[in-house]
């Protein structure tokens, strides 16, 4: 072990949920816990506890896989005995690291998160160190959109020692900190965490008035370096709560008083004329994140209404219920809506009374949305069929096997239509008859679903990058890094392109040649299908809020915080946006100013974005229910 690195921010609370453990000079395990709002402290610590706990009973007995593998069943059993809603969970991050002779070992909440420091930039983990990913019986693609435990929002990786050694491992870091840390690793302010000195020590801690929350590093060398130290002077740490040291928190002000003059000229340095924080290229500003409401809509600069506000009741129509959840957005086509349901089935149904229509048999489930195509419709299913059926009869014209999973929806170009797989392939089927064209490999699988834009598509992939692929040829004409995997649907009109990341931010690009327009943080990852309405981009985030933004320039209009995570698309017609969110609700907001003019219990969480016709909005539930609501518009008197 070379060196062992913490940053943390000034506003630090004296309180640790890191721990280092050296057992030998071959084996070492290292845990960060990121502190979360959601979860309270005390369940935060239990974790911790456990962890640590778990690894000094079992370093001699278990080989490294079957100890990741108990904890993770354990923490399982500790996120379902607290009560808390699956998504409180999601919001925390956990880093462990496990180092034996042959292997490193990851888990990790926040894989974007987690890089490797490469000359003066980072490089992400999955792309530095090609590690292999550990499933341990969990390798349903679905799992992160319907966790039901909080072992399915950790990645495991086992990574090749020669991979890491003698380069900083960088653990936490989200977009807007690398910066910072780039330049703390360059000209570091080292304390030794015990007596406050300038010092070498294994381990150090940087005070940091940059970064957001706490950031670890670590370096490795090889086994021989490590085992300088002999077990005999070797002292087990222990579990301890952080103590407050009068000579260490002397010298922590003192560096304090150094980093603020110095965020003092920074800030000075970096402001333009008109006093707003200037952004880099592929990195989410803060500039433009409006404070968080306490459940309520931010209107700041939202244009005032010259007619009176609107009014909207919705009411229920009708509501079919199936046997498995209804992810699949509905598509309306003439007098029918159609959808897909992961009982293996696409449906339409009549749009006025809800009586069903036909039924087409996939080979497995449909969670994805249909595309149209003239008279056609074009799915695909969890098999990797990808079928074009009749629109007035359902019945089939073509299919075509796809090796691979498909969990995204189709895009159509012209006369073709791309399908993304879970291996990383975009493929390009004919429209006329599903004849394979071409198709494009990714360095990540592919979640989120290509759009269509111009001459060609935009296809997010968990590699983080965003390509963009010539509709005739697949040629990749750009593609941009968006600082973690990617897995929301983009949207795309004339000139630009919009789509959010799983850091949080959300980027408008040049569709042509993908230079970044500007960028903008949310408060959590944006894995929602973004929709462009007019001047407006719409989207959900796992903050919990509906973000609307001006495409011209990335100010924000309003946002309306919900309940739950937002991952459906907001739908907008006639004034009104239509969202649904996991916390079981579908929203009627006032495209204005986002003012909630209408709250609908749907009774499930709600993954299918909504179709809005003149009278009706349709959507689909994770309880397994299609839903139709008459809305009422009207104006206030």
């Amino acid at each position: 072990m070379d060196r062992e690195l913490t940053f943390h921010p000034e506003t630090e609370r004296t309180r640790d949920l890191l721990y280092s453990e050296y057992s030998s000079c071959d084996r070492s395990v290292h845990l960060l816990i990121q502190e979360s709002p959601s979860v309270p402290y005390d369940l935060l610590l239990k974790v911790y506890r456990e962890t640590v706990s778990a690894y000094l009973s079992s370093e001699e007995i278990r080989p490294p896989e079957d100890f990741i593998e108990n904890l993770l069943a354990r923490f399982d059993e500790l996120a379902k005995e607290s009560g808390l809603p699956m998504e409180n969970w999601r919001t925390i991050g956990i880093h462990l690291v496990l180092r034996t002779v042959n292997a490193l070992y990851l888990v990790t909440s926040r894989e974007w998160e987690v890089g490797l420091r490469v000359g003066d930039g980072f490089s992400p983990i999955a792309e530095s160190c090609e590690p292999e990913r550990l499933r341990f019986g969990r390798g349903d693609v679905q799992r992160e959109l319907f966790p039901s435990r909080l072992g399915d929002f950790l990645s495991v990786l086992r990574i090749d020692p020669g991979r890491v050694s003698d380069r900083d491992l960088v653990l936490g870091c989200p977009e807007d900190d690398k910066r910072a840390v780039l330049d703390g690793l360059s000209n570091p302010i080292w304390l030794d965490p015990e007596t406050g000195a300038d010092t070498r020590a294994s381990r150090r801690s940087m005070v940091s008035g940059f970064v957001s929350r706490r950031i670890l590093v670590l370096r490795f060398g090889g086994p021989a370096r490590d085992s300088v130290r002999s077990p005999e002077t070797r002292e087990r740490p222990r579990i301890r709560l952080p103590r407050v040291d009068l000579r260490r928190g002397l010298v922590v002000v003192g560096a304090v008083v150094v980093v603020a003059l110095l965020i003092g000229v920074l800030w000075r340095n970096e402001r333009n004329g008109d006093g707003r924080i200037r952004s880099e290229r592929g990195s989410p500003s803060r500039e433009t994140v409006a404070n968080r409401s306490d459940g309520a809509t931010r209107a700041d600069r939202a244009p005032s209404r010259a007619e009176q506000p609107l009014e909207v009741r919705l009411s229920e129509v009708w509501r079919r219920s199936y046997p498995d959840q209804v992810t699949s957005s509905p598509v309306i086509v003439g007098e029918s809506v159609v959808f897909g349901c992961r009982d293996g089935g696409v449906y339409a149904l009549d749009r006025v009374s809800g009586a069903p229509l036909w039924r087409f048999a996939a080979s497995s489930g449909v969670g994805a949305s249909p595309a149209v195509h003239g008279d056609r419709i074009i799915v695909a299913d969890y098999n990797g069929y990808a079928y074009a059926v009749g629109a007035a009869d359902g019945k089939e014209v073509w299919r075509e096997k796809l090796p691979t999973k498909v969990v995204s929806s189709p895009a159509v170009s012209g006369d073709r239509v791309l399908f993304c797989g879970v291996d990383g392939y975009a493929y390009c089927l004919s429209a006329a008859d599903g004849k394979l064209l071409w198709k494009r490999s990714t360095k990540g699988r592919i979640r989120g679903s290509p759009v269509s834009g111009g001459a060609g598509f935009f296809v997010p992939s968990y590699d983080g990058y965003l390509y963009a692929l010539s509709a005739g040829s697949g040629e990749v004409v750009w593609r941009v890094a968006l600082g973690g995997p990617v897995s929301a649907t983009p949207a795309a009109r004339e000139g630009c392109v919009v789509v959010g990341g799983s850091d949080g931010g959300v980027r408008c690009l040049d569709a042509a040649t993908g230079t970044a327009k500007w960028n903008y943080a949310t408060g959590d990852a944006v894995k929602s299908s973004l929709a462009i309405s007019g001047d407006k981009a719409l989207f959900g985030s796992n903050d919990g809020c509906v973000y609307c933004m001006n495409v011209a320039d990335g100010t924000t209009a309003w946002k309306y915080q919900t309940g739950g995570i937002v991952l459906a698309r907001p739908a907008v017609r006639d004034g009104v946006v239509y969202a649904g969110s996991y916390d079981g609700r579908l929203y009627a907001l006032d495209a204005v100013n986002g003012r909630p003019l209408a709250v609908f219990e749907a009774g499930g969480e709600i993954f299918s974005s909504p179709a809005v016709d003149e009278e009706r909005v349709y959507f689909g539930t994770n309880r397994g229910d299609v839903v139709s609501l008459a809305h009422h518009r009207g104006e206030s008197s």
